[in-house]
């Protein structure tokens, strides 16, 4: 509700931002603005930058982080179950491929390549 009242020259982004930092899904809650917003044809510039800051300050693989984009890298942390092997988990829908698609992964020394077949 603050930042619709931007316009008045209220209360706005910087108003809502601390209040969305301790929600527990503040991409959820943005993203229901954000499309209500769109659908009165309202400006979601602003609000969307904010969504998508709250998105980046999320660890990979959290709900709601922004989709992998083609030519970004990004850090991944190393995961274990139990006594199991070392793994990451790696979004591979930027190579263009769907559940049940094959992909070649290659382990080059110190470096790890994933090619879609």
């Amino acid at each position: 509700m603050a930042y619709l009242m931007a316009g008045s020259g209220q209360l706005g982004v910087a108003a809502i931002s601390p209040m969305l930092a301790n929600h527990t899904d503040p991409i959820a809650v943005l993203d229901k603005v954000i499309a209500g917003l769109e659908t009165a044809n309202q400006d979601v510039v602003e609000l969307t930058t904010l969504r998508d800051e709250f998105a980046d300050a999320l660890t990979p693989g959290v709900k709601g982080r922004k989709p992998v984009a083609v030519g970004q890298t990004r850090a991944y942390s190393v995961q274990q179950i139990g006594d199991g092997d070392f793994f990451i988990r790696l979004p591979v829908g930027p190579l263009g491929v769907r559940k049940g698609d094959k992909v070649s992964v290659d382990f080059a020394t110190g470096k790890v390549s994933v090619t879609a077949l």
